[in-house]
């Protein structure tokens, strides 16, 4: 008891530490309050061919969208450096509008016919509102401001407020100038950036998550101090009623699986009707951004939970519920061998033909998916699709095997000697295990989907929900499958290609490849076809075979060690037992990389789902604001990759130590087998370190 209430301890300190850390890295012009936005960047622009510099400061800075602004310039005279006196300096925002309103509001005073790009129509909507809101207060000042005032001795100011987070253009004027030569004007055009601001202070958000999480952990922490646990045993989270109620009630099921179903169907219409822009289309930036970035945090958390919600898995287990199908999936396929393939072909047609780029390959995927599960469904039994041919089953199962969360039997000899096994077989009250588990066998959080089926339906009241040790079944189950082993390696070697893709300096390496590769004699001329092509084969060779022979290479070597210590082992053996220690390098880095598409392009979300909702409805969500700060700096969100890769090589080298002490007689074989394994886990995290501490490129996003 006294070890649960130290984990939560420690569970509860992390996560606040990370909140912290998160709520530190949200950019400043998002939080800021008054002068605390104080202008920190200067625009510097000529001013009369070379005879002046321009020097204008904005606060906040950049301006943000519908707060009243101070635009300050300063005229330096190149020739003795010295601020400009004694003439007049206008400044000017010709239009208040944005350009992109602006052009359209031009279109649709012509009267002209319908307009054919849904950009503009929604701009043009946009124009009615902004107009309807200004007409009751605007004032000359307002619309058109052109009245500069001197703040300070060659220091001008301008007051203005941007309606939308689009650039303003802002035109300069110095006209007769004392100390010049000249009598005129002199004037220029400067761009202005704009931001948007977050309706709800983030701080605030981020602030009220670390208090929630520490009050629910304080009354997890009571309520485990008031239960009389026997020593050694550790809090049966089924204890709990509301969990107990929850988790064994009818509608949990439909009243998750239904609504996440009828959102996939949008996804896949919006991916077919919807704009061929990746980054406007909600189909894949809700796939490929939000679900596909965050669902992996889930599985380090609690498991598997997402298999029980998957809209893919509920038609597969609702075609098998209505056809009532006898056969099994045949015994020599039973294993993870179709996933791991299905999963690096997918992959591999993102790094070809850009997958995350493209709604309405997005769409085709889903389809494809849902018409895999419900034609296995009605041939097989269960969740078949889910078990051993979705894509992504293989990694959810072994990312999974971290969770701090398990569901077992609390005796597995009463399993074992009850005949009836509602928990397998199913009952009046349960359908049977889906996803095929043996709750007397199960010793890894690999294929339970926490669906609690065998909760429903077990009389003997021998099942616990329990907390447990950070990645306890990397070292602690008893079962060991290659096709795990070699998937975690995989992974890898997968993980660190993509997030290399994230990089600068792969780009220009890339490029380098490409000019010296003579495709050109096959009759591809095409400079990106040349690259994308040598990106796939290179993404093949890396993940399939260069980092699998490395590991291999490692344990060829352990096998010698062993060998002149007199153990023979195979060299499978080997392979098997210690590809799991390479789970969390390989989480690490997907963990990290996702991260950084969650905080820096998971904003983007909001105004793609005011556009969707302003073209598909009736309703006006606003104006999208395209141009929204990150959820958190990229050094704070830099140091938290670090921590993650920290964290997770010390779960790695804890489990490979672990599994040596568990396959190996002594502390002497015992070093020979990890060392050599130790040492490429190194290798591989440092090379982790050091793709992510390069430059981002431009070209890489969601």
């Amino acid at each position: 008891m006294r070890e649960q209430r130290r984990g939560i301890h420690r569970w509860c300190a992390a996560v606040g530490s990370a909140a912290i850390l998160l709520a530190m890295g949200v950019p400043l012009p998002a939080w800021a309050d008054g002068d605390h936005a104080a202008a920190s960047r200067v625009i510097r622009a000529d001013l009369g061919g070379g005879r002046y510099d321009l020097w204008i400061t904005l606060t906040p800075s950049p301006l943000v969208a519908g707060r009243p602004s101070v635009i300050r310039a300063q005229i330096i005279d190149r020739r003795s450096g010295a601020t400009v006196r004694g003439g007049t300096v206008e400044m000017a925002i010709p239009e208040w509008m944005p350009p992109s309103l602006r052009q359209v509001s031009a279109v649709a005073g012509k009267g002209q016919g319908p307009i054919q790009d849904e950009a503009e129509e929604e701009r043009r909507a946009a124009i009615r509102v902004l107009q309807a809101k200004l007409r009751p207060t605007a004032n000359v000042g307002q619309v058109f401001p052109s009245l500069t005032r001197e703040e300070a001795p060659g220091v001008y100011a301008l007051e203005f407020t941007p309606l939308a987070a689009e650039p303003y253009e802002l035109q300069v004027t110095l006209r007769d100038p004392v100390e010049a030569r000249f009598q005129g004007s002199l004037s220029t055009m400067v761009s202005l950036p704009v931001t948007w601001e977050w309706p709800v202070n983030p701080r605030l958000i981020v602030v009220g998550m670390i208090i929630l999480s520490l009050a629910a952990a304080a009354l997890l922490i009571l309520r485990l101090r008031g239960d009389a646990v026997a020593p050694g045993e550790r809090f049966n989270l089924l204890a709990l009623p509301w969990l107990q109620r929850l988790v064994t009630s009818p509608a949990l099921q439909p009243a998750t699986q239904i609504p996440l179903t009828f959102l996939f169907a949008i996804v896949v219409f919006l991916g077919f009707a919807d704009t061929p822009v990746a980054g406007r289309n909600l189909a894949t930036k809700l796939t490929w951004t939000i679900w596909w970035a965050g669902i992996i945090f889930t599985f380090i958390l609690v498991g598997r939970l997402w298999c029980l919600l998957c809209p893919i898995g509920a038609v597969n287990e609702w075609a098998s519920r209505f056809a009532q199908p006898t056969r099994q999936w045949p015994k020599p396929l039973r294993n993870l061998w179709i996933a791991n393939g299905s999963f690096v072909l997918l992959t591999w047609a993102d790094v070809q033909l850009g997958v995350v780029r493209h709604p309405r390959v997005t769409a085709w995927i889903i389809l494809l998916l849902v018409v895999s599960a419900v034609l296995t469904g009605l041939f097989y039994q269960r969740r078949t699709f889910c078990r051993y041919l979705c894509p992504i089953t293989g990694l959810i199962g072994i990312y999974s095997m971290v969770a701090p969360v398990e569901l077992r039997a609390k005796r597995c000899e009463a399993c074992r000697t009850h005949t009836e096994k509602e928990c397998f077989v199913g009952g009046p009250m349960n359908v049977g295990c889906p996803m095929f588990e043996r709750l007397w066998e199960m010793d890894s959080n690999a294929y339970c989907n926490l669906c609690f089926e065998c909760v429903k339906g077990c009389t003997q009241d021998n099942l616990v929900l329990r907390l447990r040790s950070f990645g306890k079944d990397l070292w602690g189950a008893t079962r060991r499958h290659l096709d795990e082993a070699y998937l975690a390696v995989v992974l890898v070697g997968a993980s660190l290609y993509l997030t290399g893709e994230m990089v600068q300096p792969w780009h220009e390496v890339l490029d380098r490849i490409a000019s010296r590769v003579p495709l050109h004699l096959l009759g591809i001329t095409s400079h990106k076809t040349v690259e994308a092509w040598i990106n796939a084969v290179l993404f093949l060779l890396v993940a399939l075979a260069l980092i699998p022979l490395l590991v291999l290479a490692a344990a060829w070597v352990a096998q010698r060690l062993l060998a002149w210590a007199g153990k023979a082992v195979r060299l499978r053996e080997i392979v098997t037992v210690f590809g799991y220690m390479f789970i969390p390098i390989s989480l690490s880095m997907h963990l990290a990389h996702n991260l950084h598409h969650l905080l820096d392009e998971g904003p983007g979300i909001v105004p793609v789902i005011q556009r969707t909702v302003n073209r598909f409805t009736p309703a006006w969500a606003g104006v999208p604001a395209w141009d929204l700060p990150p959820l958190a700096s990229h050094e704070v969100v830099y140091w938290m990759q670090m921590l993650l890769f920290m964290g997770f090589y010390g779960v790695s080298l804890y489990a490979g130590a672990h599994l040596a002490r568990r396959y190996f007689s002594n502390a002497e074989t015992t070093f020979r087998a990890t060392a050599p394994m130790v040492l490429v886990s190194l290798v591989l995290m440092l090379l982790n370190v050091y793709v992510l501490s390069q430059p981002m490129s431009a070209r890489h996003s969601h």
